[in-house]
């Protein structure tokens, strides 16, 4: 089985470019338009990465993790943004973000952090299901 890799709310161009980055990973990857959308489309065996910009529209970034915190899913959040955004990277992050990447995405970064985002769930998934 292949592991999901989420990508929500980014823009049109930014979301080829995330699964460009990570097209040569064996990883199944899924585009929603908006944590909304993600959120309506997830079973409670979800268990993956989800790849979603700092300033998420609609619900925001930090109500996205919440309520993957709340739901109790095996998924864990890659946030992606702006280098001098270091207090919202902390707020992220300490809401339960696993990773913060910087803007201009490094292809290397993207697919570090999104391997260890996956292990992250897969140990979860372990515990959880």
């Amino acid at each position: 089985m292949r592991d999901t890799v989420y990508i929500v709310g980014a823009l049109p161009g930014e979301s080829g470019r995330i699964a460009e980055a990570l097209s040569a990973e064996p990883l199944e990857l899924r585009a929603f338009d908006s944590a909304e959308a993600l959120l309506a489309q997830l079973g409670t065996g979800a268990c993956g990465c989800v790849v979603a910009p700092a300033d998420l529209p609609g619900m925001g970034a930090r109500s996205l993790i919440e309520e993957v915190r709340h739901r109790q899913l095996c998924l864990t959040v890659v946030i992606l943004g702006r280098e001098d955004d270091l207090r919202l990277a902390v707020d992220l992050v300490r809401a339960g973000a696993a990773e913060f990447v910087e803007h201009p995405l490094s292809v290397r970064r993207l697919r570090a952090a999104v391997h260890r985002a996956i292990a992250a769930a897969r140990v979860a998934h372990a515990h959880c299901g």
